[in-house]
């Protein structure tokens, strides 16, 4: 199969979607990887490695969507790069269509056969392309909590963690999944107060345990009354759930943070 490898062409995004190892092992497997020219700077890959490893460097993002029988990207493509869509091509990536109706569209409308990578999924419920990203989220949103809590002006000037005796931040993480599991190691780690909430915690409770073993896990079931009853205590909240656009409601709401 001929595997095309465009860069990515999102603001400040500096993911690729196949390593040099990667087209190395696809090279072994008798397929042909067409990789566009810097497609893996941002990630430290240079073209010179894609072409050692058996890639054909193409100087064009036109050029690898025309070469390629499936084009294997990390974001969900641009309503630009839906132009380069044609029928028997076969698109591999994370898609997140229910918020895109327009890539739906665009989709069917060129017959385009589509593997949406947050939605591959393990007999277990696993979903193994979206672990890696949940485990930066969960990380990423407890230190860009701690940036707000201390650094801009207006706010609380808190830390997360204590310093000289002093005490320690409160942060409560709504979802004990994975994006729920690395926020909470992250504010452990730094040393805050950490309260976890799910609607089945003797599901997540193992797991979180492993990962978090200083964060507090209520027994019972979480209501949206009880996360709004504990919205007043905490300094910093994580909302690892993910919304549902269907129904629209949400856990956290204005009124609850204003108190």
């Amino acid at each position: 199969m001929r595997i095309g490898v465009p860069k990515e062409i999102v603001a400040g995004e500096k993911r690729v979607s196949v390593t040099p190892e990667g087209v190395a092992t696809l090279t072994r497997a008798g397929h042909v990887a067409f990789v566009q020219s810097g497609a893996g700077a941002g990630s430290g890959y240079a073209d010179e490695a894609y072409a050692a490893a058996g890639a054909e460097v193409v100087g064009s993002a036109e050029g690898v969507w025309a070469s390629g029988e499936l084009v294997a990207k990390v974001k969900q493509p641009l309503e630009a790069e839906t132009e380069r869509f044609h029928e028997g091509l076969i698109y591999l990536g994370y898609c997140h269509a229910v918020y895109r109706p327009w890539l739906v569209d665009a989709l069917l409308t060129s017959r385009v056969t589509t593997v949406a990578a947050e939605e591959v999924a393990l007999p277990s419920g696993d979903r193994p392309l979206l672990i890696p990203m949940s485990d930066i989220a969960g990380r990423l949103a407890v230190l860009t909590a701690a940036h707000y809590l201390a650094e801009p002006p207006g706010s609380a000037g808190v830390m997360l963690g204590s310093v000289g005796g002093q005490a320690t931040a409160h942060v409560l993480i709504i979802g004990g999944g994975t994006v729920g599991r690395n926020a909470a190691a992250a504010a452990c780690g730094l040393g805050a107060r950490v309260t976890v909430v799910d609607q089945a915690p003797e599901r997540v409770r193992g797991r979180l345990e492993q990962t978090a073993p200083t964060a507090a896990l209520p027994p019972e079931p979480v209501t949206r009354e009880q996360v709004e009853a504990l919205l007043p205590a905490v300094d910093a909240i994580v909302n690892a759930v993910l919304w549902d656009p269907v129904t629209g409601e949400h856990l956290v709401t204005r009124e609850g943070l204003r108190r």
